[in-house]
């Protein structure tokens, strides 16, 4: 369960130096924006075992071009909605009528944020500039965020077996996305923002990437999650 968290926390890596701190404008689609409110609402009225449906599908569908500035910081979507999944997270276990659950920090949970704060220092010693400093500290939101949401919500076996079939839709909706795009060489998520609309090429093969920041990060995220689903599959959970 650890490292099913782990895996998901690090489904979409940082675009680069400067990522999360420096200069732009608030760019998000009004589509985009609707769902993102939509998603805010269903985190918190959903019972406990649904509130990772909504998170999932719009951080991984959502394009990474679409953020609202806070000051010098980038925050993209999966960035605004991890914020709110806390809330609920918080809400469950300090609030009226809370649950007793609590996460009990073992080996990973350690590992995880001791991974998180060496990053944060040998990336900056590396660069030395203030950029891969607070560069390093999105992405180390991004991690500890995710993860430890998911230790949460993330309970038993069951609950590994929905959030698979979530992941499932959610690679469903991309592989239509993709195949288009192998179809007409365009990436209609491109209206959007945060994707470019024609799609790469590379020695003569169409390079289709859906809303994922380059079709490397595509691919790793289809590599990822093709064993879970054969997983799920001999587990004889949801063959269809």
């Amino acid at each position: 369960m650890h490292l099913f968290a782990y895996l998901f926390a690090m489904v979409e890596p940082a675009e680069g130096l400067g990522d999360s701190f420096g200069q732009g404008a608030t760019s998000v689609h009004p589509v985009i924006l609707a769902v993102m409110a939509l998603s805010i609402v269903l985190m918190f009225v959903l019972q406990r075992k649904y509130v990772l449906a909504p998170l999932l599908l719009l951080s991984i569908l959502s394009p990474m071009g679409q953020y609202v500035m806070i000051g010098p910081f980038h925050f993209q979507i999966f960035r605004i909605l991890v914020i709110f999944a806390w809330g609920r997270l918080l809400w469950e276990r300090y609030g009226s009528g809370g649950q007793s659950f609590a996460i009990k920090f073992g080996v990973v949970d350690k590992a995880v944020l001791l991974y998180t704060v060496t990053s944060v220092i040998c990336y900056t010693l590396l660069w030395q500039r203030s950029e891969a400093f607070f560069d390093e500290v999105g992405k180390s939101y991004n991690v500890l965020g995710f993860y430890f949401v998911f230790r949460y919500f993330i309970r038993n076996e069951k609950d590994i077996e929905r959030t698979l079939k979530v992941l499932v839709v959610a690679a469903l909706l991309i592989a239509a996305v993709m195949f288009n795009e192998q179809m007409t060489g365009r990436n209609i998520l491109a209206v959007f923002g945060g994707v470019p609309e024609r799609t790469a090429m590379r020695e003569g093969y169409l390079r289709a990437q859906g809303p994922f920041t380059v079709y490397l990060t595509a691919g790793a995220f289809g590599a990822t999650i093709l064993p879970l689903f054969l997983c799920l599959w001999r587990r004889g959970r949801g063959r269809g």
